[in-house]
């Protein structure tokens, strides 16, 4: 793929000054904002028009809602720092792999419009596809039970012709998840994984209760 250069080109608020390496495939480049500071970032991020400043927008916009210490601007604010920052922890899972957020859902305030009104502090922001951009129509509030349902990284286990992703066998034989993740990780096979010193009848009971709901459909 040709890199595209994108060295004296004004994003907004940000001049860039020249390549500054890699982020993962991605190009990173150095950028000078109009107040004063220089900051790093992805090239496609700055095209997609999603990082504007090095960060002193942020203080603009929180002046008109008053909302910067609340939980949810928080979650916001995680959000985008998934998906723009380089030098956060998770973002190779998010920005690192093409994961956006929406231009809409750039402005909190359009954010706090959308999901505002189902929000609850007991809940965690989750895209329904993982695969799919933060944008209205994939994402939800949900419990971090459900979450960690939904992850990218869960596994699936097929045992005596069921398949369900790891966290949910754990759930209904009642072994650690970590535990089950530790076997699964080591290479056992799914049924000794399941079964080795985890008691025989809950494990039946687990399959028969799934044969039922199989009956069912």
């Amino acid at each position: 793929m040709t890199k595209i250069d994108l060295e004296g080109q004004r994003f907004t608020r940000l001049l860039v000054l020249g390549e500054a390496g890699r982020s993962g495939r991605k190009v990173a480049w150095l950028c000078q904002c109009d107040c004063g500071k220089t900051t790093r970032v992805i090239g496609t991020l700055l095209r997609q028009g999603v990082t504007r400043s090095c960060g002193c927008l942020k203080g603009q916009h929180s002046a008109t809602h008053r909302m910067t210490r609340t939980p949810l601007y928080r979650t916001w604010r995680n959000m985008l720092n998934r998906v723009t920052n380089p030098n956060v922890k998770a973002y190779p899972y998010y920005g690192g792999r093409g994961i956006t957020v929406c231009e809409r859902w750039l402005r909190f305030e359009n954010f706090y419009a959308d999901m505002g009104p189902t929000y609850r502090e007991d809940l965690s922001l989750d895209r329904i596809d993982t695969n799919g951009n933060y944008e209205p129509g994939n994402c939800r509030w949900v419990t971090m039970d459900e979450q960690a349902r939904n992850k990218r990284s869960n596994v699936r286990l097929t045992f005596h012709g069921h398949t369900l992703i790891m966290s949910e066998w754990a759930e209904r034989i009642g072994i650690p998840y970590s535990r089950l993740a530790y076997r699964v990780s080591k290479g056992w096979p799914h049924e000794r994984a399941l079964t080795e010193n985890i008691d025989p009848e809950r494990v039946a009971a687990a399959l028969i209760e799934l044969e039922q709901k199989t009956d069912e459909k």
